[in-house]
């Protein structure tokens, strides 16, 4: 833990991302933005946050039976976009991004959760405060170097027997890297695959949970959501997540 502390202690090269990259200036479009890119496949940005949603509370209800009793952050929470698909289906609902006019558009979107801003250092909540801790294509504007410590803050903020979720747009899916090359604000963006997005997990302390892809198909409903499931394993879908638990220490 304390190598890792280090590595996202480390400002230079992170900020200069974060600066370039400008997200408050992104915050006022990005829903726009975001249906702009997926046009072509037919698919809409706030279906899909409603299907992430879906998977999250899913896995909640797999490990902590009523995810109503789940404290949940949203680690990168933009503006609010899922934690509005998310927020009645949980206990308490936190989120915390490094945008302030993001956060601002997330608590007027969602006046149920709370907000706070992160520095892009430490996540500003206490150790051991949340059951399940997510973050929803965040890891992908990271530098390689801030990851491993940008996880390691996720699993510092879950308790014992909590879970660190994450989910990644999959590098494998030629569509995928097609409709990120068409996002402005993915110009930074470094994707990662399946197995690497494990192995921070890992070298974050958590013990192994699960993983899984998903957005086989563009257009969403119940019926594609299930048959989906039974495919999961297939490295071909336009995403995935994968999950760990936190030990005792």
């Amino acid at each position: 833990m304390a190598s890792a502390r280090r590595v996202l202690a480390r400002p230079t090269r992170r900020r200069r991302v974060i600066e370039r990259m400008d997200f408050d200036s992104h915050a006022a479009r990005y829903r726009a933005a975001v249906n702009e890119a997926l046009r072509f496949s037919g698919a809409e940005v706030g279906r899909l946050a409603g299907h992430k949603a879906r998977v999250m509370l899913a896995l909640m209800t797999r490990r902590f039976g009523d995810p109503r009793t789940v404290k949940a952050l949203d680690v990168g929470c933009g503006i609010g976009l899922v934690d509005r698909e998310l927020v009645s289906g949980v206990g308490q609902l936190c989120g915390t991004d490094v945008s302030q006019k993001s956060l601002s558009q997330a608590a007027s979107l969602v006046p149920e959760a709370s907000f706070r801003h992160f520095d892009g250092q430490r996540i500003p909540y206490a150790d051991k405060e949340f059951d399940f801790v997510f973050a929803v294509c965040v890891l992908h504007h990271i530098p390689l170097t801030g990851r491993v410590g940008f996880v390691s803050e996720m699993a510092r903020v879950t308790r014992t027997g909590g879970m660190v979720f994450i989910l990644e747009h999959n590098p494998l899916n030629p569509v995928t890297r097609y409709i990120v090359s068409r996002c402005a604000f993915d110009v930074d963006a470094v994707l990662l695959g399946r197995s690497a997005a494990v192995r921070l997990l890992k070298r974050a302390g958590l013990r192994r949970g699960g993983l899984s892809y998903i957005g086989f198909w563009p257009k969403r409903s119940a019926f594609v959501e299930l048959l989906e499931r039974g495919i999961s394993w297939m490295p071909i879908g336009a995403q995935y997540y994968a999950w760990g638990l936190r030990a005792a220490q």
